[in-house]
Order: structure tokens, then C-alpha cells, then sequence
């Protein structure tokens, strides 16, 4: 019999990382999303702070359900295009949507790393954010490359990436 799992994503509680794990303790919540942890998003979270949530989480069995990752939730953006002065706007749950492509590339391979070490088989991506002026659907062919990359690595690393619609 499969028992139903409760999960929820942290900033959703506080994005003060031990608030939310109070809240998940004190509720017998097992299975935490992480997306914003202390004012940035878990992909700007150094290797060393991802390690010290791990271990909170560990020493108090709650697992990781999913990272919601903001790969995709950018405009596309390449190399040598200028990227805009940014306003708080441009940003979304800590995370800039107006990137180069090789700064794409590196949070790509950062994901993968982060759900490794929480051990977690989902990751959450998005399609794109449609820029001003840009045809229905015309992103997907625009950064087809990334796609690729990520669906690479999803499959090199045994992960399911869960998509979720941009805007």
C-alpha cells in the first residue's frame, strides 16, 4: 500500500532555513521542495552550505522530495547579448532571469550536483520566460542546446526533472 507523502516547498514556510525546519518538525512533515534559502536560491547556495542543510535535514529525517530549480525560468539571453541593468523585478525568488548562456550552462551542472547530495530524484524545471516580441513557442527553439544538457544530465544521474510552465 503506497501512503500518500506530504511535502512542501521551504521559502513557502520562511526563507529562513531553520524556521522552516522547525515548522517541518513540529508538523511531522517528512519531505521538504528547496528553492530559496536565506535571501538566494538554493543554486547560489555555496557546496559548503548545501552540506550544512543536508545535515539538518538528515539529523532530523526529513528528506528532500525536490529541488525547484529555476533552470529555464530565464529569458533567453546569449553570450553577447547585453545583459539589462537589473530591478528588482528582474529577479525571482532570488534568482536573476536575465543570464548569458554560459552563466545557464554552469547552474545546469550545479543542480545535478545539489540534488546528488540531497539525494533526491526530482528536479523541477521550467519552459522558459517568453520576452517581449517573441513568438509562441519560438524559446524552445532558441536554447533546444540547454534542453538537451539538462535532459543529459537528468538521464546520466538518474533524476526525473518535473516541468512546470513558464510565463
Amino acid at each position: 500500500m503506497n501512503i500518500p507523502k506530504l511535502s512542501v516547498i521551504n521559502d513557502e514556510i520562511s526563507d529562513n532555513f531553520d524556521e522552516s525546519l522547525k515548522f517541518l518538525v513540529s508538523n511531522h512533515i517528512d519531505y521538504v521542495e528547496l528553492r530559496y534559502i536565506g535571501n538566494k536560491n538554493i543554486l547560489d547556495c555555496t557546496i559548503e552550505e548545501i552540506n550544512i542543510i543536508k545535515e539538518k535535514l538528515d539529523r532530523n529525517n526529513i528528506q528532500v522530495s525536490a529541488i525547484a530549480s529555476p533552470l529555464f525560468k530565464w529569458c533567453p539571453v546569449s553570450d553577447n547579448q547585453d545583459i539589462r541593468d537589473l530591478t528588482h523585478n528582474d529577479l525571482m525568488f532570488g534568482f536573476n532571469k536575465y543570464i548569458p548562456k554560459s552563466t545557464k550552462i554552469d547552474y545546469i551542472m550545479k543542480t545535478f550536483v545539489i540534488a546528488k547530495i540531497f539525494e533526491t530524484k526530482y528536479v523541477r524545471i521550467f519552459s522558459l520566460i517568453k520576452s517581449e516580441g517573441q513568438e509562441n513557442d519560438s524559446f524552445w527553439n532558441e536554447e533546444s542546446d540547454l534542453y538537451e544538457l539538462a535532459l543529459t544530465q537528468a538521464r546520466d544521474n538518474q533524476i526525473d526533472l518535473l516541468l512546470e510552465n513558464g510565463l
